[in-house]
């Protein structure tokens, strides 16, 4: 057992226990501080908190939830899509705003982009070469769109 000396010399068992206690208490709040700052630390929003997930073979979405922005990013073409098949993003169309498209992405699929009301943007690559049917059918708030001259198919 751990032992100190009192004011008279005399060995004091309890105190010198409780000092090791003491010692031992501050060790343990000290440690779970140091937890709190690395979790705190760790828990801003990272790209891996987005919705995200594939959407052509060498295709890759993410939906920035705070920006409302729809990214596609990879290269070649994107899947086609229908109402039974929706894409990914189909459940966050009401979330999107703008839409970019990546360098490298060939063809726009089907119905993609469908039903996404709130949508107001579009950026396309000069690597786009088709953009398939009814891509931006209901986009409402959708007024323009620059299409790039590398399009040969609509």
């Amino acid at each position: 057992m751990f032992s100190s000396k009192d004011r008279n010399g005399t060995q004091d068992t309890v105190h010198g226990f409780l000092s090791f206690r003491k010692i031992a208490f501050t060790f343990i709040i000290a440690a779970l501080a140091i937890a709190c700052v690395a979790l705190i630390a760790d828990s801003d929003t990272s790209d891996a908190d987005y919705p995200s997930g594939t959407c052509g073979a060498n295709l890759n979405w993410q939906l920035n939830t705070d920006s409302h922005v729809l990214t596609i990013t990879g290269t070649g073409e994107m899947n086609n899509y229908q109402p039974y098949s929706p894409p990914g993003w189909s459940s966050y169309k009401a979330d999107i705003h703008t839409v970019v498209i990546g360098d490298g992405v060939t063809y726009l699929g089907s119905n993609a982009f469908s039903g996404c009301i709130n949508l107001t943007s579009v950026t396309m690559p000069d690597t786009l070469e088709v953009i398939g049917f009814t891509v931006f059918s209901g986009c409402t708030r959708l007024t323009s769109v620059t299409i790039p001259n590398s399009v040969t198919t609509i």
